[in-house]
C-alpha cells in the first residue's frame, strides 16, 4: 500500500467525464482508442454512454483483452441485457 486513497466509482466516472471532455474538444471527429488497465473503466465508460446507472456498471464487466468499437447508447443497453461478457 503506498498510501493513495481508494477511489470511489463515483471519483472515477469524474476523471472519465473529464477526460472524455478534453478528447471531445481537442480530437472531435477523430477516431479514438481508449485503453484501460482493468474492466472498471470500460464497463463505466458504457455505463455513461447508455445512461445507464451507476449501481449496475458491475454488469458490464469486461473480460481480459476484450473491446468495444463504435459504443453507442443503443449497444450499451445491448450489452446491459446480454450480461457480463458477452
Amino acid at each position: 500500500e503506498d498510501g493513495t486513497p481508494n477511489e470511489t466509482l463515483a471519483d472515477h466516472r469524474v476523471r472519465l467525464q473529464q477526460l472524455i471532455s478534453v478528447l471531445e474538444t481537442q480530437y472531435s471527429g477523430d477516431n479514438i482508442l481508449l485503453v484501460f488497465p482493468d474492466d472498471t473503466g470500460p464497463a463505466l465508460l458504457t455505463a455513461l454512454i447508455g445512461g445507464i446507472p451507476l449501481r449496475r456498471t458491475h454488469e458490464l464487466n469486461f473480460l481480459p483483452g476484450e473491446f468495444m468499437y463504435d459504443v453507442t447508447m443503443e449497444r450499451a443497453l445491448e450489452r446491459l441485457r446480454a450480461g457480463p461478457g458477452k
